[in-house]
Protein backbone atom coordinates (compact mmCIF):
# COMPACT_ATOMS: atom_id res chain seq x y z
CA UNK A 1 0.00 0.00 0.00
CA UNK A 2 1.24 3.53 -0.75
CA UNK A 3 1.85 6.12 1.79
CA UNK A 4 -0.48 8.48 0.97
CA UNK A 5 -3.54 5.47 0.98
CA UNK A 6 -2.14 4.12 4.32
CA UNK A 7 -2.10 7.82 5.74
CA UNK A 8 -6.08 7.76 4.21
CA UNK A 9 -6.69 4.29 6.08
CA UNK A 10 -5.44 6.01 9.36
CA UNK A 11 -7.36 8.77 9.05
CA UNK A 12 -10.66 7.35 7.98
CA UNK A 13 -10.52 4.47 11.13
CA UNK A 14 -9.80 7.30 13.33
CA UNK A 15 -13.09 9.25 11.75
CA UNK A 16 -15.13 6.18 12.59
CA UNK A 17 -14.10 4.98 15.71
CA UNK A 18 -13.69 8.87 17.66
CA UNK A 19 -16.54 10.53 15.53
CA UNK A 20 -15.63 13.90 13.48
CA UNK A 21 -12.94 16.10 15.31
CA UNK A 22 -14.73 18.75 17.63
CA UNK A 23 -14.55 22.52 16.75
CA UNK A 24 -11.72 24.77 19.14
CA UNK A 25 -11.10 28.34 19.45
CA UNK A 26 -10.55 30.12 15.94
CA UNK A 27 -9.33 33.91 15.97
CA UNK A 28 -12.20 35.79 15.73
CA UNK A 29 -14.49 33.55 17.58
CA UNK A 30 -15.64 33.48 21.33
CA UNK A 31 -13.59 32.36 23.93
CA UNK A 32 -15.63 28.65 23.73
CA UNK A 33 -15.12 28.80 19.69
CA UNK A 34 -18.87 29.91 19.63
CA UNK A 35 -19.92 32.37 16.59
CA UNK A 36 -22.76 33.16 19.19
CA UNK A 37 -20.19 34.72 21.45
CA UNK A 38 -17.70 36.35 19.18
CA UNK A 39 -16.65 40.17 19.87
CA UNK A 40 -19.25 41.83 17.78
CA UNK A 41 -17.21 43.84 15.76
CA UNK A 42 -16.08 40.74 13.83
CA UNK A 43 -18.79 40.16 11.08
CA UNK A 44 -20.06 36.59 10.88
CA UNK A 45 -19.14 36.40 7.36
CA UNK A 46 -15.59 37.41 8.01
CA UNK A 47 -14.88 35.29 10.67
CA UNK A 48 -16.49 32.70 8.33
CA UNK A 49 -14.00 32.94 5.70
CA UNK A 50 -10.66 33.09 7.51
CA UNK A 51 -12.08 29.94 8.71
CA UNK A 52 -12.26 28.48 5.35
CA UNK A 53 -9.51 29.83 4.60
CA UNK A 54 -7.31 28.68 7.14
CA UNK A 55 -9.15 25.31 6.28
CA UNK A 56 -8.36 25.82 3.02
CA UNK A 57 -4.20 26.60 3.24
CA UNK A 58 -3.99 23.26 5.28
CA UNK A 59 -5.50 20.80 2.39
CA UNK A 60 -3.28 22.50 0.52
CA UNK A 61 -1.01 21.88 2.64
CA UNK A 62 0.36 25.52 2.70
CA UNK A 63 -0.55 25.82 6.60
CA UNK A 64 -1.46 24.00 9.69
CA UNK A 65 -4.76 24.79 10.38
CA UNK A 66 -4.75 22.29 13.93
CA UNK A 67 -5.67 25.17 16.11
CA UNK A 68 -9.14 25.37 14.70
CA UNK A 69 -9.59 22.27 16.32
CA UNK A 70 -9.59 20.52 19.98
CA UNK A 71 -8.24 18.05 21.90
CA UNK A 72 -4.80 16.14 21.60
CA UNK A 73 -2.35 17.27 18.99
CA UNK A 74 -2.44 13.20 17.26
CA UNK A 75 -6.11 13.55 17.24
CA UNK A 76 -5.83 17.02 15.47
CA UNK A 77 -3.60 15.72 12.99
CA UNK A 78 -5.09 13.23 11.79
CA UNK A 79 -8.58 14.65 11.87
CA UNK A 80 -7.54 17.03 9.67
CA UNK A 81 -5.45 14.68 7.23
CA UNK A 82 -8.90 12.96 6.24
CA UNK A 83 -9.76 15.71 4.68
CA UNK A 84 -6.18 16.90 3.32
CA UNK A 85 -5.77 13.15 2.13
CA UNK A 86 -9.63 13.15 0.83
CA UNK A 87 -8.15 16.06 -1.39
CA UNK A 88 -5.21 14.60 -2.59
CA UNK A 89 -6.62 11.18 -3.02
CA UNK A 90 -9.71 12.45 -5.38
CA UNK A 91 -6.87 14.53 -7.68
CA UNK A 92 -5.01 10.99 -7.72
CA UNK A 93 -8.64 9.25 -8.72
CA UNK A 94 -9.10 11.51 -11.20
CA UNK A 95 -5.14 11.41 -12.90
CA UNK A 96 -5.48 7.68 -12.73
CA UNK A 97 -8.57 7.47 -14.57
CA UNK A 98 -7.43 9.91 -16.98
CA UNK A 99 -4.09 8.43 -17.91
CA UNK A 100 -5.05 4.45 -17.18
CA UNK A 101 -2.50 3.01 -19.73
CA UNK A 102 0.27 5.72 -18.27
CA UNK A 103 -0.53 4.09 -14.78
CA UNK A 104 -0.19 0.88 -15.59
CA UNK A 105 3.62 1.31 -17.45
CA UNK A 106 4.96 3.26 -14.91
CA UNK A 107 3.72 1.16 -11.88
CA UNK A 108 1.02 2.25 -8.69
CA UNK A 109 4.19 4.04 -6.81
CA UNK A 110 5.77 5.41 -9.06
CA UNK A 111 2.46 7.00 -10.79
CA UNK A 112 1.26 8.20 -7.25
CA UNK A 113 4.69 10.35 -6.78
CA UNK A 114 4.61 11.63 -9.77
CA UNK A 115 1.05 12.96 -9.37
CA UNK A 116 1.56 14.24 -6.11
CA UNK A 117 4.69 16.35 -7.33
CA UNK A 118 2.07 17.57 -10.16
CA UNK A 119 -0.84 18.40 -7.40
CA UNK A 120 1.90 20.18 -5.05
CA UNK A 121 3.32 22.57 -8.50
CA UNK A 122 -0.38 22.27 -10.36
CA UNK A 123 -3.47 22.77 -8.34
CA UNK A 124 -6.77 22.83 -9.76
CA UNK A 125 -7.86 26.03 -10.71
CA UNK A 126 -11.49 24.85 -12.34
CA UNK A 127 -14.64 23.84 -10.36
CA UNK A 128 -14.74 20.67 -12.80
CA UNK A 129 -12.05 17.74 -12.27
CA UNK A 130 -12.61 16.94 -15.90
CA UNK A 131 -9.74 18.97 -17.03
CA UNK A 132 -7.47 18.77 -14.41
CA UNK A 133 -4.67 16.81 -15.33
CA UNK A 134 -4.21 18.32 -19.06
CA UNK A 135 -0.50 19.40 -18.62
CA UNK A 136 0.35 16.32 -16.92
CA UNK A 137 2.33 14.69 -19.78
CA UNK A 138 4.63 17.87 -20.14
CA UNK A 139 5.31 17.49 -16.34
CA UNK A 140 6.40 14.18 -17.20
CA UNK A 141 8.76 14.96 -19.63
CA UNK A 142 10.37 17.56 -17.51
CA UNK A 143 10.02 15.20 -14.20
CA UNK A 144 11.45 12.01 -15.65
CA UNK A 145 14.02 13.17 -18.24
CA UNK A 146 15.22 9.68 -18.01
CA UNK A 147 12.13 7.91 -19.27
CA UNK A 148 10.66 10.45 -22.19
CA UNK A 149 8.70 7.48 -23.44
CA UNK A 150 6.44 8.00 -20.62
CA UNK A 151 5.28 11.80 -21.62
CA UNK A 152 4.40 10.67 -25.20
CA UNK A 153 1.97 7.91 -23.55
CA UNK A 154 0.31 10.13 -21.26
CA UNK A 155 -0.18 12.82 -24.47
CA UNK A 156 -1.81 9.93 -25.80
CA UNK A 157 -4.15 8.74 -23.16
CA UNK A 158 -4.94 12.52 -22.79
CA UNK A 159 -5.69 13.04 -25.80
CA UNK A 160 -7.87 10.16 -26.65
CA UNK A 161 -9.65 11.10 -23.24
CA UNK A 162 -10.17 14.48 -24.78
CA UNK A 163 -11.54 13.46 -27.94
CA UNK A 164 -14.06 11.46 -26.00
CA UNK A 165 -15.49 14.68 -24.04
CA UNK A 166 -14.88 17.09 -26.72
CA UNK A 167 -17.61 19.16 -28.25
CA UNK A 168 -19.82 17.76 -31.22
CA UNK A 169 -19.99 19.43 -34.27
CA UNK A 170 -21.85 19.00 -38.49
CA UNK A 171 -19.37 16.13 -40.12
CA UNK A 172 -18.67 17.17 -43.80
CA UNK A 173 -20.23 14.64 -46.42
CA UNK A 174 -18.92 14.41 -49.86
CA UNK A 175 -21.83 15.60 -51.81
CA UNK A 176 -21.23 18.81 -50.25
CA UNK A 177 -17.90 19.37 -52.12
CA UNK A 178 -19.02 17.70 -55.33
CA UNK A 179 -21.30 20.37 -55.75
CA UNK A 180 -18.77 23.25 -55.64
CA UNK A 181 -17.36 24.95 -59.16
CA UNK A 182 -14.34 24.21 -59.39
CA UNK A 183 -13.07 28.06 -59.23
CA UNK A 184 -14.14 27.37 -55.75
CA UNK A 185 -11.14 24.67 -54.55
CA UNK A 186 -8.57 28.21 -55.21
CA UNK A 187 -9.77 29.42 -51.94
CA UNK A 188 -12.18 27.00 -50.18
CA UNK A 189 -11.22 26.50 -46.50
CA UNK A 190 -11.72 23.15 -45.12
CA UNK A 191 -12.20 23.01 -41.24
CA UNK A 192 -11.80 19.70 -39.03
CA UNK A 193 -14.06 18.55 -36.42
CA UNK A 194 -12.90 20.14 -32.84
CA UNK A 195 -11.93 17.11 -31.42
CA UNK A 196 -8.85 16.55 -34.08
CA UNK A 197 -5.56 16.27 -32.62
CA UNK A 198 -2.25 15.98 -34.40
CA UNK A 199 0.88 13.90 -32.56
CA UNK A 200 4.20 13.61 -32.96
CA UNK A 201 5.52 10.40 -32.23
CA UNK A 202 9.51 9.15 -31.22
CA UNK A 203 8.60 6.14 -29.47
CA UNK A 204 6.60 2.70 -29.93
CA UNK A 205 4.22 4.73 -27.68
CA UNK A 206 1.14 3.34 -29.47
CA UNK A 207 2.40 -0.34 -29.62
CA UNK A 208 2.42 -0.04 -25.51
CA UNK A 209 -0.59 1.66 -25.21
CA UNK A 210 -2.63 -1.23 -28.00
CA UNK A 211 -0.92 -4.27 -26.17
CA UNK A 212 -2.14 -3.13 -22.53
CA UNK A 213 -5.50 -1.93 -24.19
CA UNK A 214 -5.41 -5.41 -25.89
CA UNK A 215 -4.51 -6.58 -22.28
CA UNK A 216 -1.69 -8.72 -24.04
CA UNK A 217 2.30 -8.34 -23.14
CA UNK A 218 3.19 -4.87 -23.71
CA UNK A 219 6.67 -4.27 -25.52
CA UNK A 220 9.50 -2.47 -24.19
CA UNK A 221 9.53 1.43 -24.93
CA UNK A 222 11.57 1.76 -27.60
CA UNK A 223 12.81 4.61 -29.73
CA UNK A 224 11.28 4.07 -33.22
CA UNK A 225 13.12 3.92 -36.49
CA UNK A 226 10.86 6.89 -37.95
CA UNK A 227 8.93 9.06 -36.09
CA UNK A 228 5.08 8.80 -36.81
CA UNK A 229 2.49 11.36 -37.09
CA UNK A 230 -0.56 10.08 -35.41
CA UNK A 231 -4.34 11.66 -35.63
CA UNK A 232 -6.67 11.35 -32.79
CA UNK A 233 -10.47 12.32 -33.14
CA UNK A 234 -14.25 10.82 -32.66
CA UNK A 235 -16.30 9.57 -35.36
CA UNK A 236 -19.71 8.88 -33.81
CA UNK A 237 -18.99 8.26 -29.87
CA UNK A 238 -16.28 6.28 -30.10
CA UNK A 239 -12.29 7.79 -29.99
CA UNK A 240 -10.23 6.83 -32.91
CA UNK A 241 -6.22 6.75 -34.10
CA UNK A 242 -4.60 6.38 -36.73
CA UNK A 243 -0.87 6.93 -38.49
CA UNK A 244 -0.16 10.10 -40.64
CA UNK A 245 1.92 9.49 -44.18
CA UNK A 246 3.99 12.75 -44.44
CA UNK A 247 2.09 14.72 -46.78
CA UNK A 248 -1.28 14.07 -44.81
CA UNK A 249 0.18 15.26 -41.50
CA UNK A 250 1.41 18.58 -43.35
CA UNK A 251 -1.76 18.73 -45.04
CA UNK A 252 -3.54 18.47 -41.55
CA UNK A 253 -1.11 21.04 -39.94
CA UNK A 254 -1.84 23.83 -42.58
CA UNK A 255 -5.54 23.60 -42.05
CA UNK A 256 -4.98 23.91 -38.88
CA UNK A 257 -3.31 26.88 -38.98
CA UNK A 258 -6.01 28.28 -41.33
CA UNK A 259 -4.37 28.05 -44.66
CA UNK A 260 -6.91 27.58 -47.41
CA UNK A 261 -7.10 24.21 -49.26
CA UNK A 262 -4.55 25.27 -52.00
CA UNK A 263 -2.18 27.16 -50.07
CA UNK A 264 -2.18 24.02 -47.59
CA UNK A 265 -1.21 21.67 -50.30
CA UNK A 266 1.31 24.16 -51.61
CA UNK A 267 2.70 23.71 -48.18
CA UNK A 268 2.74 20.16 -47.35
CA UNK A 269 4.68 19.82 -50.89
CA UNK A 270 7.15 22.52 -50.25
CA UNK A 271 7.81 20.54 -46.57
CA UNK A 272 7.80 17.44 -48.58
CA UNK A 273 10.43 17.71 -51.09
CA UNK A 274 13.26 15.59 -50.72
CA UNK A 275 14.97 12.74 -53.50
CA UNK A 276 11.87 10.04 -51.73
CA UNK A 277 9.30 12.65 -53.01
CA UNK A 278 7.11 11.61 -55.18
CA UNK A 279 5.96 13.04 -58.45
CA UNK A 280 3.82 15.80 -59.52
CA UNK A 281 0.88 13.39 -60.61
CA UNK A 282 1.53 10.94 -57.61
CA UNK A 283 1.17 13.59 -54.78
CA UNK A 284 -1.92 14.96 -56.66
CA UNK A 285 -3.54 11.32 -56.29
CA UNK A 286 -2.04 11.60 -52.71
CA UNK A 287 -3.59 14.72 -51.79
CA UNK A 288 -7.16 13.12 -53.42
CA UNK A 289 -6.83 10.21 -51.33
CA UNK A 290 -6.32 12.22 -47.99
CA UNK A 291 -9.48 14.34 -48.86
CA UNK A 292 -11.75 10.92 -49.75
CA UNK A 293 -10.06 9.48 -46.49
CA UNK A 294 -11.31 12.75 -44.72
CA UNK A 295 -14.37 12.29 -45.32
CA UNK A 296 -14.52 8.59 -44.92
CA UNK A 297 -13.39 9.16 -41.36
CA UNK A 298 -15.52 12.06 -40.74
CA UNK A 299 -12.93 14.37 -39.89
CA UNK A 300 -14.08 17.34 -41.70
CA UNK A 301 -16.80 19.57 -40.24
CA UNK A 302 -17.62 21.99 -43.04
CA UNK A 303 -16.23 23.66 -45.97
CA UNK A 304 -16.21 27.86 -45.90
CA UNK A 305 -15.57 30.02 -49.18
CA UNK A 306 -14.77 33.31 -48.20
CA UNK A 307 -18.20 35.02 -46.29
CA UNK A 308 -20.60 31.74 -47.51
CA UNK A 309 -20.00 28.65 -45.27
CA UNK A 310 -21.35 25.24 -46.08
CA UNK A 311 -21.49 22.11 -44.37
CA UNK A 312 -22.63 23.11 -40.64
CA UNK A 313 -25.80 21.04 -41.54
CA UNK A 314 -25.50 17.55 -40.03
CA UNK A 315 -25.25 14.62 -42.64
CA UNK A 316 -25.66 10.98 -42.86
CA UNK A 317 -21.79 9.84 -42.24
CA UNK A 318 -20.90 7.94 -45.47
CA UNK A 319 -19.96 4.16 -45.16
CA UNK A 320 -16.15 3.67 -44.92
CA UNK A 321 -14.68 1.74 -47.44
CA UNK A 322 -12.68 -1.25 -47.03
CA UNK A 323 -9.00 0.57 -47.01
CA UNK A 324 -10.02 2.80 -43.72
CA UNK A 325 -7.00 2.36 -42.01
CA UNK A 326 -8.08 0.30 -38.21
CA UNK A 327 -9.00 2.58 -35.66
CA UNK A 328 -8.59 1.92 -31.69
CA UNK A 329 -11.72 1.98 -29.54
CA UNK A 330 -12.03 3.81 -26.57
CA UNK A 331 -12.18 0.55 -23.80
CA UNK A 332 -10.43 1.17 -20.60
CA UNK A 333 -10.61 5.10 -20.93
CA UNK A 334 -13.55 5.91 -18.64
Amino acid sequence: MSPLRRHRAQADALHRTQGRPQRGPVSGLGPEGDYRSAQPEAPVNAVLLALQLGFQQHVLGAADASELLSGSAERRALGLAIYANAYRGRLLDALADAYVKTRSVLGELAFEAAVGAYIDRHPPTMRSLRWYGDTFAEHLRTALPDQPAMAELARLDWALRKAFDGPGSAVLAAAELAGLPPQAWATLRLTLVPTCELLHFCFNTVAVWQAFDDEEAAPASAESAVEVDWLVWRKALQPHFRSLAPLEAQLLRAMQDGKNFAQACEQAQAECEGADAPADNDRAAQIGACLRQWLDDGVLSGVELGTLARGRKRRAPIPPRASTPSSVSRRGLR
